[in-house]
């Protein structure tokens, strides 16, 4: 199962990845990517708002034009195809839903073409066909108009969410397009995630020292972590509220991503002295004891796996040698005016912890 569950994890997440604005030229009647090298990308400001497995996406761009004529350029908003075990017609299918442009209060017309790369000419919807093997990109273009001085564009927009064995909810948006504009930089950086209440995420951390991280409502954010992403990321611990960052004069050479692991995220112990193996994580990703023979629980790790679902809720334990133990995870916080009701656990919840009773009690 260990080997299993590793090589999943290095397969690529499934799903889109959205991006900021491009600009294109024409050429001959084709449309090919280019860099602006008058016009400054300068504030962005991204809000991902998750519902269920979809993103809620709001973006606002602040541009500005130095120039003392207005300019008319042809901007792009790419989306790579979905990609991973996906059919064909999935893969060939625009993959962001509901999109809206506004410029200066009017909602712009769009046209959705294809490109083989981001960096490739577009052609008509239709005229490439993406597979698993050989994927590519989406782009949303309009016109826009660009006057002289500060220009608004604001998008909204949803998708759904890509997964693997251990992310259960994965959402992606590209930032290397923002390099594109003049200065190759954002002059700065704003962006929201709300998770909902009572979520521990996972962000990537490409935001540079000078980033400030914060959550506006009740939470915490840990220290850096390692994982597959060069850069690190952080775990972020809501209880109420979102996620903040800010961060000003970046060079967007990365793109953002965030993940919600699967119950396994709870039991993510602080150090690599963990006392249990994985058979313990795989129980609670899965909300099973049926892990054959050979693998029989202990009553100490049955106990602890049934207390770990109320100290996701910030039960404060009687037990001080329980209290210990979750105070070690970065993701517990213990809430003293917690006053406890069975309401506050889910049925998969309810049914897993008399699961657990059941085994304990035999």
């Amino acid at each position: 199962r260990g080997m299993k569950k590793l090589l999943l994890l290095l397969m690529a997440p499934l799903g889109a990845l959205c991006a900021n604005d491009g600009v294109y030229w024409s050429n001959g009647g084709v449309l090919y990517p280019m860099k602006e090298t008058r016009i400054v990308l300068q504030r962005e400001h991204l809000s991902f708002t998750v519902q269920g497995d979809w993103a809620e996406v709001d973006v606002l761009f602040e541009f500005f034009n130095p120039d003392d004529q207005a300019r008319t350029l042809s901007v792009g908003f790419q989306a790579p195809a979905p990609a991973g075990d996906q059919p064909e017609e999935v893969c060939s299918t625009p993959p962001i839903e509901d999109l809206r442009v506004m410029n200066d209060g009017r909602l712009l017309p769009y046209r959705v073409m294809m490109a083989e790369s981001e960096d490739a000419p577009l052609v008509e919807l239709g005229k490439l066909t993406f597979s698993q093997e050989s994927s590519g990109v989406f782009v949303y273009v309009f016109q826009m108009v660009f006057a002289p001085g500060l220009n608004k564009v604001q998008h909204s927009y949803r998708f759904r969410a890509s997964g693997s064995v251990d992310m259960s909810r994965s959402f992606g948006y590209i930032l290397r397009t923002g390099a594109k504009w003049a200065g190759s930089t954002i002059g700065h950086l704003t962006m929201d995630v709300d998770f909902g209440e009572n979520e521990r995420f996972f962000v990537r951390d490409i935001f540079g020292e000078q980033a400030v991280w914060s959550v506006v409502g009740v939470g915490r954010i840990s220290a850096r972590r390692t994982s597959f992403y060069e850069e690190g990321e952080r775990a972020v611990r809501v209880l109420s509220g979102k996620l903040r960052v800010e961060v000003a004069g970046l060079l967007p050479d990365a793109n953002i991503d965030f993940h919600a692991q699967r119950a396994t995220m709870f039991l993510d112990w602080p150090d690599e002295n963990t006392p249990y193996d994985e058979e313990v994580l795989y129980a609670m990703r899965e909300r099973s004891l049926d892990l054959g023979p050979e693998h029989e629980l202990t009553k100490a790790e049955l106990r602890f796996l049934r207390n770990v679902i109320f100290a996701q809720h910030g039960y404060v334990f009687k037990d001080p040698a329980l209290q210990h133990t979750f105070e070690q995870f970065d993701w517990y916080i213990p809430d003293p005016n917690l006053k406890w009701d069975n309401s506050l656990l889910s049925p998969e919840d309810i049914l897993f912890i008399e699961l657990i009773k059941l085994k304990e009690g035999e």
